[in-house]
C-alpha cells in the first residue's frame, strides 16, 4: 500500500511538471503569434520537432524568427535567433562576429581583421571580407554605426554576428516581453546597412552633379552628363545578388558609331606592338567592313595625338574591367555586385576611353594620365 501511495506522488508531481512546461509553452506560443500578428510577419507554431518561426518583411526588410538549441555545458539552451537581411547585397565574404579567445588566437597566427574606424566595435567585433577597401566602405561609414552596435547590446549574446549577408541577433530564452523590440533592432540595422550602402552613391551624384532614381533599396540608377558625355549607372540587386552596370555615350570621333571594340587576339592588325593581338575592332552591321577599316585607320591616328592616351586607356578597360565592350557607340561594363567603393573609379575609368574615342575635349593637363600605367605593362589599379 505504501508503494502505491509513493507512485501515486510521483506521478502527480510529474504530472505537475509536466502540465507547468505544456502551459508555459502554450503562453511563448501566444506571445510569439500576437507578436507576429502586430508585426504582420507569418507565425509557425511548429510542433513537437520543429520550433516556431515567423517570416515576412517589416518595413521592407526580409525578417526571418526562430530558435535554437546550443550546448552549454551538460545544458541544452534555447536561444531566440532573428535574422534581418539588408536589401543591397553586402561586400562578398563580410563576416562580423565578436571578439573572443578563438579569434584572438586566429589573429595571432595571421588572421584577417579588418580595422573599424567605430572604436568600441574595433576593439570588440572582428570583420573579415574578400575586399576589406568595400567592407570600410560601408562598416566605416556613419549610417552603419548603430548596426554595429546592435551587436553589441548587453543583453545580446556573443552570437550576434553579421554574416552571409544578413544581421542576425540572439537572446537566451524565447523573448518573452523583448521579442517585439528585438525584431525592430534587427530590421532598423538591415535598413542602417543599406543606407551606408547608398551612401557613396549619394556623395557622387552630389558631386558630379548627376540626377538619382531609386525605386527601392534594390535598385538605383545615376544619369547625366560628365566631362560633356552621357553616363548612365545602373543598379539591379535581388535575391542576395547584385550588378552594377556602367554607359558612357560616345560624342562623335569615331566615324561610325556602328563597331564593337573589344578585349581578343583575333582582331586586325594596327601596326602597334602594345595592342596587336590585344584588342578586335568589327563591325555590328552585317556587310560593315569599310566601317571597320576607316574605324582602324582612325584609331592609328588618334593613337598619335598626344592630348589623348587612347592605347593606355583600351588596355585599361576593356582588358581591366568585366565585360567592357565599345559597342555602338556606348563604353559599356558592369560589375557583378553592388558597387560602392569602386563606383568613381570605375566611371571615371570608362570616361577616359569614352574622350578618348571621342570629339569631347581632351583632358587638360591636370587630367592626364589616368591610363598611362597599362601602356606601360604596369598596374597600378586594382584588376576586376
Amino acid at each position: 500500500m505504501e508503494f502505491v501511495l509513493i507512485a501515486l506522488g510521483l506521478a502527480t508531481v510529474v504530472g505537475g511538471i509536466v502540465g507547468s512546461a505544456v502551459i508555459q509553452t502554450r503562453g511563448v506560443r501566444e506571445h510569439w503569434r500576437k507578436t507576429a500578428t502586430a508585426l504582420g510577419l507569418a507565425f509557425d507554431k511548429g510542433g513537437f520537432t520543429e520550433t516556431m518561426t515567423m517570416r515576412g518583411r517589416l518595413d521592407g526588410i526580409a525578417i526571418n524568427v526562430g530558435v535554437v538549441h546550443r550546448s552549454v555545458g551538460e545544458t541544452r539552451v534555447a536561444y531566440t535567433v532573428v535574422a534581418a537581411t539588408p536589401n543591397v547585397p553586402l561586400p562578398e565574404g563580410l563576416h562580423v562576429h565578436h571578439e573572443g579567445l578563438g579569434s584572438r588566437l586566429a589573429k595571432m597566427l595571421g588572421g584577417q581583421d579588418i580595422p573599424l574606424a567605430d572604436p568600441l566595435a574595433n576593439m570588440r567585433l572582428r570583420v573579415r571580407g574578400a575586399s576589406p577597401e568595400s567592407v570600410k566602405a560601408i562598416l566605416d561609414h556613419p549610417a552603419a554605426i548603430p548596426a554595429l552596435r546592435a551587436l553589441l547590446h548587453t543583453k545580446r549574446e556573443h552570437y550576434s554576428r553579421i554574416e552571409a549577408g544578413t544581421v542576425i541577433l540572439e537572446v537566451v530564452g524565447h523573448a518573452v516581453g523583448e521579442l517585439e523590440t528585438l525584431i525592430h533592432d534587427a530590421a532598423r540595422a538591415a535598413r542602417d546597412l543599406d543606407s551606408a550602402a547608398h551612401a557613396p552613391w549619394d556623395a557622387f551624384a552630389a558631386a558630379r552633379g548627376l540626377r538619382q532614381t531609386r525605386d527601392d533599396e534594390r535598385s538605383a540608377a545615376l544619369d547625366g552628363q560628365i566631362r560633356g558625355l552621357d553616363v548612365l549607372v545602373r543598379l539591379r540587386a535581388a535575391d542576395g545578388l547584385a550588378r552594377t552596370s556602367f554607359r558612357v555615350s560616345l560624342d562623335g570621333g569615331l566615324p561610325d558609331h556602328n563597331l564593337r571594340i573589344r578585349a581578343g587576339s583575333d582582331g586586325p592588325r594596327l601596326g602597334d606592338p602594345i595592342l596587336d593581338g590585344r584588342i578586335v575592332i568589327e563591325s555590328t552591321r552585317s556587310a560593315g567592313s569599310s566601317n571597320r577599316d576607316a574605324a582602324v585607320e582612325w584609331i592609328r591616328a588618334r593613337l598619335e595625338d598626344d592630348r589623348h592616351d587612347l592605347r593606355g586607356c583600351l588596355l585599361d578597360v576593356l582588358q581591366g574591367l568585366p565585360d567592357a565592350v565599345v559597342e555602338d557607340g556606348t563604353v559599356k561594363a558592369s560589375l557583378p555586385r553592388f558597387t560602392g567603393a569602386e563606383l568613381a573609379e570605375t566611371l571615371d575609368r570608362l570616361l577616359d576611353l569614352g574622350v578618348a574615342l571621342s570629339d569631347a575635349a581632351p583632358p587638360d593637363a591636370t587630367d592626364t594620365g589616368r591610363c598611362g600605367a597599362a601602356e606601360a605593362g604596369q598596374t597600378t589599379r586594382r584588376r576586376r
